[in-house]
């Protein structure tokens, strides 16, 4: 197997820096065709783990940044987390194999962790992770940026799939140049959790509530409704969630939410923005601590929760629902769908739940995360 010529000069450079032994040089070029072989893409292969943050600038081998937000699915859930986190997890769980230069590498081949991935026509299927690698990070990373604003940092050996000639090729982040087309994921079809048990995820303030919410909380439109109104327009305390606003239509939604789960609530006219406002406040610790932990609390620290994505359709279309309404606006004349937000994971979060309805938007940022449909 021939190695591209950037990846023989980096190894030619290794040997001298490294003041490799002459009768160990030949097995350094042979591990590193090995390496080669065993990462290059081939089309119909899992293209590696896609970027939350990017949603989806797909990558295949080397790496990128620790900080960057992966999708992964395990034992059927979706979960995003930090790529740094995810691979320090599972290498030290399933143990490292040294390899040259300081890489370490974990199998996976017997886990049921898959990722979205590229398919020769273009079609995004979950395949299966056969291993995950770290290693110190290069003196320069590259940052790069597409025209809908999807962003990711790696290193200028990491490959990225690219059309050209109208044709999927993988080629080093190193030989992007201006105007490159790359994949951006636009559907995600999922639909596999259809509640979550609560016990397990509040402990003793489940035991000990008064008015218990059910032990499986149905992932149905009527709780795809509450988490977005929490997510646009809520605020959890240690005793009741707050939800604000003053159009009828979301307030009512927020009554019959309570109502649904025999949960009890108290109204307030409030004067914290520019014009008067209206609050219900939803007396339950569960459902705040609930909304708290799988969300996050303040602004800037909101997410969509991980079994979102796993949720069936009338779930996710309800969240969305809310979350629009809540923070959204509509321009006709522009012909555009707006929303923004504090929290550039949310962003990230709302722009990868449209894709389960093959909607694709545009992100922005500014004083605020903004995305554009």
């Amino acid at each position: 197997m021939e190695l591209p010529l950037k990846i023989r000069r980096e190894i030619e450079e290794y040997i001298v820096k490294s003041t490799i032994d002459p009768k160990k040089v030949e097995a350094v070029w042979a591990a590193a065709k090995d390496i080669y072989g065993k990462t290059t893409y081939e089309a119909g292969e899992p293209i590696g783990i896609i970027t939350a943050q990017s949603l989806s600038e797909p990558a295949t081998q080397m790496s990128i940044d620790a900080k960057e937000k992966v999708v992964v699915k395990h034992g059927g859930a979706i979960a995003i987390q930090s790529i740094g986190t995810f691979t320090d997890r599972l290498l030290e769980s399933n143990g490292t194999v040294p390899q040259p230069d300081g890489w370490e590498i974990a199998d996976l081949s017997t886990m049921d962790v898959t990722v979205p991935s590229i398919t020769t026509d273009e079609k995004i299927e979950w395949r299966k992770v056969l291993a995950c690698s770290r290693h110190r990070a290069p003196e320069h990373l590259l940052r790069l940026r597409t025209l809908s604003g999807r962003e990711i940092t790696a290193t200028a050996s990491h490959s990225f799939v690219v059309r050209r000639n109208n044709h999927i090729m993988a080629v080093s982040a190193g030989q992007l140049s201006p105007g490159e087309r790359l994949p951006a994921l636009r559907l995600l079809p999922e639909h596999c959790i259809e509640s979550i048990p609560l016990p397990a995820l509040l402990g003793e303030t489940y035991a000990r509530a008064k008015r218990p919410l059910p032990q499986n909380l149905p992932l149905d439109a009527t709780t795809g409704w509450l988490f977005g109104a929490y997510l646009s327009e809520g605020n959890a305390t240690p005793f009741f969630v707050c939800i604000s606003n003053t159009d009828e239509v979301f307030l009512r939604n927020t009554r019959n939410v309570a109502a649904a789960y025999n949960l009890t609530s108290n109204e307030y006219d409030n004067n914290r923005g520019f014009a008067r406002g209206h609050d219900i406040h939803i007396n339950s610790t569960s459902l705040s601590l609930l909304l708290s932990r799988t969300c996050g609390a303040g602004s800037k620290n909101k997410k969509i929760p991980d079994f979102a994505y796993s949720a069936k359709e009338p779930f996710v279309s309800s969240l969305l629902q809310a979350y629009f309404d809540g923070d959204g606006n509509v321009s006709v004349p522009r012909g555009v769908i707006r929303a923004s937000s504090n929290s550039r994971e949310l962003r990230d979060g709302i722009a990868l739940l449209l894709c389960r309805f093959g909607i694709f938007c545009t992100k922005g940022s500014g004083k605020q995360y903004t995305l554009t449909i």
